[in-house]
């Protein structure tokens, strides 16, 4: 089984109780959510600035006459 560190302590999974497996379980389920919100978070942002550059190139093209 894996090896867990809490801390400078390192203990092995076998080593939990049962209800310590539960809570390593949603430990594992909460930094798994935080790692597919972070990469959400990531490809919000792009489409934001893709949108922000595509506005300012439109109002660039307006003010320049082009549209």
């Amino acid at each position: 089984m894996a090896q867990i560190k809490i801390g400078d302590e390192t203990f092995l999974e076998e080593q939990l109780s049962e209800e310590g497996r539960q809570h390593l379980q949603a430990l594992r389920f909460i930094e798994i959510k935080f790692l597919e919100i972070d990469n959400l978070t990531a490809a919000l942002n792009m489409a934001k600035n893709s949108y922000i550059q595509q506005l300012k190139n439109n109002v660039i093209s307006k003010k320049a006459g082009l549209s």
